[in-house]
């Protein structure tokens, strides 16, 4: 065997154990708080002491979207919204931001928390969600946070056309339903669209789940579209995020990255260890031969 497929291997069988540990852990102790059937969504809030949790999917184990300590808000407490972050390594300082997918508005949060004078927006399909989000999670719009209820796509293709002039530092892609990403905001025809939005020295960040069958993919379509498109894998769980870089934004590398982490933590003071989220970067990961780049006129 050799030692790609080995680092694979233990990889895989790290993930596989601890989720056989979460998934003990958490059936001991979650009870259900809150259920509803939207439009879109199966949403269900679950509880454990001050820890809730937000799933959007089918039952108690499918599409885990956010935690929250109601004791300690801006602790992140999923390695994933950790991960989000590393788009910081390439756009120090996001004064306008976009983030796509709510769920319980982790992340909208912490950005304000960490960045309070960013202008967000936040879209999300599903009004539901947002309400939600607002009752069990803490999650409060405020002056320079706005929600918008819309399709992400038709948001962006909004702005596109109604301000030409508006282009966002930072866009954090966090839409899913139950298990996975909306499909047509997998598309290279949508990562065109969006980086009509993007100032070109800014930085988009999507969260992707390893198991994911469109994956690779995924990670090849986003790499034809940026050029500069960099994995971040996750340790902890099926989650990777991929960060991609406008056109006139510094590329990274590992070296890079950890010189990065350690001003940003400096300058941020995070709760997390950015140093801990530059580590996490696979600049060799290439997807498999056979992906293909993901189309508006496919179908799989």
């Amino acid at each position: 065997m050799s030692s790609h497929l080995l680092i694979f291997a233990l990889f895989a069988a790290a993930v596989f154990f601890s989720f056989l540990l979460f998934f003990a852990l958490r059936i001991a102790g979650d009870r259900l708080i809150f259920e509803k059937k939207s439009r879109y969504h199966h949403i269900m809030v679950y509880e454990n002491g001050d820890i809730r949790t937000l799933r959007l999917g089918k039952g108690p184990d499918d599409g885990k979207q956010s935690r929250v300590d109601l004791r300690d808000p801006q602790w992140l407490l999923l390695e994933y919204t950790r991960l989000m972050f590393a788009g910081l390594l390439i756009k120090e300082k996001p004064l306008k931001v976009l983030v796509i997918g709510l769920g319980g508005g982790v992340l909208p949060m912490a950005l304000n928390h960490y960045i309070p004078e960013a202008e967000i927006d936040v879209v999300d399909i599903d009004p539901d969600v947002v309400e939600t989000a607002q009752k069990y999670f803490m999650f409060l719009p405020g002056e320079n946070t706005k929600v918008h209820i819309a399709d992400a796509r038709s948001f962006i293709l909004d702005v596109g056309r109604n301000d030409p002039g508006k282009k966002y530092d930072m866009i954090m892609l966090d839409a899913f339903n139950s298990c996975s990403i909306p499909r047509h905001l997998t598309t290279e025809e949508f990562l065109n669209e969006l980086m009509q939005v993007l100032d070109p020295e800014g930085v988009v960040s999507a969260n992707i789940l390893i198991d994911n069958r469109l994956f690779h993919s995924i990670i090849k379509t986003y790499r034809k579209a940026f050029k500069k498109s960099y994995l971040f894998m996750g340790g902890q769980a099926q989650n990777s995020v991929i960060v991609s870089a406008g056109p006139k934004a510094p590329s990274l590398s590992l070296k890079k990255a950890e010189i990065k982490a350690e001003s940003l933590q400096g300058r941020y003071h995070f709760r997390f260890s950015m140093l801990s989220v530059a580590r996490q970067l696979r600049p060799d990961y290439s997807p498999k031969m056979s992906a293909k780049v993901l189309s508006d006129n496919q179908n799989s």
